[in-house]
């Protein structure tokens, strides 16, 4: 009978959070949009909003802090009719209050070329960057070695009466090895939701010198860096 080995982690891969702001494919370091996420952390703003559009909205928001803000038509196009909103804060950041504003109809905002753009949060959701890792040690270290099988436990929530959660590594059979095969079939599986192929922008590919190059949404990121430390513990 195989053995299961439990790593427990800090947080689950459903419960780590994601920024107010989606992120674009691009330099993660452009000053420009630091710039603009600093102020978003410290601009504080009040105000008493009653059954206004959220395009009257955004044009105070935008001529408040004198950020560029605009609204995708997409976003436009989803609210419809839906487009009046109620809201009262006094002294909040512009960040909290643009999540909260947004969130309420299921938009969110992304970053490009200086300008917040107002999108519905499935598009965003869909917004991929790049990025690219050095696995050359898990290919070196584990190469002549059983692979593990990689199962993501739900939270204790999705389960009535479970306890636990989390990331599951089980030895797979002496008979296989963890393979660049095996490592990118992993990711696939327990990152974005087992759904790939439903995001025409993603891509994974690994290259023959160990470096494998991602093109998915932040939150996979999040979830391939767990897991590759977690196959890291296991070596």
């Amino acid at each position: 009978m195989k053995t299961s080995i439990k790593i427990a982690i800090a947080l689950l891969i459903s419960l780590i959070p994601t920024g107010v702001i989606a992120q674009e494919e691009g330099n993660t370091n452009d000053p420009e949009k630091q710039e603009i996420m600093n102020k978003l952390d410290s601009t504080k703003v009040s105000f008493d909003f009653k059954d206004q559009s959220l395009e009257s909205i955004i044009d105070y928001l935008r001529d408040f802090s004198g950020l560029n803000i605009v609204i995708d038509q997409k976003a436009i196009e989803k609210l419809g009719e839906n487009n009046k909103i109620t809201m009262k804060l006094n002294d909040i950041t512009l960040k909290v209050a643009l999540k909260l504003i947004l969130s309420n109809k299921d938009l969110t905002a992304t970053y490009k070329d200086r300008v917040l753009m107002i999108v519905p949060k499935e598009d965003a959701e869909k917004k991929v960057t790049l990025k690219i890792y050095d696995i050359k040690d898990l290919l070196v270290k584990l190469h002549d070695f059983p692979g593990p099988h990689v199962t993501i436990e739900p939270p204790p929530s999705a389960v009535p009466g479970r306890s636990g959660g989390g990331i599951v590594i089980t030895p797979a059979d002496d008979n296989e090895l963890l393979t660049p095969d095996n490592i990118v079939e992993i990711i696939k599986q327990n990152t974005a939701d087992g759904k790939w192929d439903s995001n025409s922008n993603a891509s994974i590919e690994l290259s023959s010198e160990g470096l494998l190059t991602v093109r998915q949404t932040q939150k996979a990121h999040n979830e391939i860096a767990v897991i590759l430390a977690k196959l890291r513990q296991y070596k």
